[in-house]
């Protein structure tokens, strides 16, 4: 997929080169905006949720007022080849980096929870009105642009899984998740797996066991993270978390998790406690169904959700009629 992606977008590039030498604008990139050193720079893969830039280069470029001339005008159409699915929208804007202000095409991306690579494949039709000359102001004469086509390609992926950009780690059966570190996998496995947890404690240690029959790659991570609020609304209550990411599978399956004299367990949404639908409670193991792992909290006893501070409202000042004070 990738030799084949390259290689349209090399040709696609020799197209674009082409038609630059006869067109009256340019467009390059892609490229990345940064905030901090409002500077633009090239690289290799963008994220989900990314904008991405190309910049707009007109030959006749020499101040800001001709630069405002050749531009304000201007109207771009995108075609999406590839990627259509995550390209939320495409504006033509102007930004400052360190050789001043220019004009880009920006392709803003919508935000995704996959290790997914993207790719995104289209084309840029720029048109525009005539500008006319004006001496003065030391704009020439700038003929109508008509349906000047430039090919774009780039690749996007999750940011959560930079160190897993290619062959993500290959689950051929049961395997054992470590607190704090990233997975990415994929399965080579038409059957059930277990994924085991814990800490070595006689609390914090569990399973997950799903059928992974025609599963995609999938991004994990588990850490044990507490909410500091909720401990602090339930204090002297011993409680223990297990958070993941919101990792979603294709198929239901068993959650189970040891935790001996444990009473209560808790999905924790935005800070809140969730009732956990079909939870099953048996001597000291909790176990319910789910096909989305996400954030939860055990405990000795009955938890109450963090006091949420109602906002404070200031009484309007009183004037005495008499002194106007």
């Amino acid at each position: 997929m990738k030799k084949f992606f390259a290689l349209v977008l090399a040709v696609a590039m020799i197209m674009s080169m082409s038609a630059v030498s006869f067109a009256d604008f340019n467009v390059a990139g892609p490229l990345d905006y940064s905030n901090d050193s409002k500077a633009m720079s090239s690289k290799e893969l963008y994220e989900y949720g990314d904008t991405v830039f190309f910049l707009i280069e007109a030959p006749e470029d020499t101040n800001a007022i001709a630069k405002k001339a050749y531009y304000e005008k201007l109207k771009v159409a995108t075609t999406i080849e590839m990627g259509e699915e995550i390209v939320e929208n495409v504006s033509v804007v102007k930004k400052a980096d360190q050789e001043g202000a220019n004009y880009y095409i920006a392709v803003k991306l919508a935000k995704k929870t996959t290790i997914a690579e993207t790719d995104v494949v289209g084309s840029f039709e720029i048109n525009r009105k005539e500008v006319k000359a004006d001496a003065a102001k030391g704009i020439t004469r700038s003929a109508k642009v008509e349906d000047q086509k430039f090919d774009f390609g780039f690749t996007v992926f999750y940011d959560a899984g930079q160190t897993f950009i290619g062959d993500a780690r290959t689950v051929k059966g049961d395997m054992t998740l470590d607190y704090d570190e990233d997975y990415a996998l994929k399965f080579d496995n038409d059957d059930e797996v277990t994924f085991t947890f814990g800490d070595g404690s006689d609390a914090n240690e569990g399973e997950f066991t799903v059928d992974v029959s025609g599963q995609g790659k999938v991004y994990l991570k588990l850490t044990t993270k507490a909410d500091e609020a909720i401990v602090a609304a339930n204090e002297g209550v011993e409680m223990f978390f297990v958070n993941f990411n919101n990792v979603k599978f294709n198929r239901a399956g068993e959650f189970v998790y040891d935790y001996e004299d444990g009473v209560a367990a808790y999905k924790v949404v935005d800070g809140a406690l969730v009732e956990i639908p079909g939870l099953e409670v048996d001597d000291g193991e909790f176990s319910f169904r789910t096909n989305v792992l996400g954030n939860y909290v055990f405990a000795k006893a009955e938890l109450v959700n963090p006091v949420v501070a109602a906002p404070v409202v200031e009484a309007p000042a009183v004037t005495n009629p008499t002194t106007g004070a």
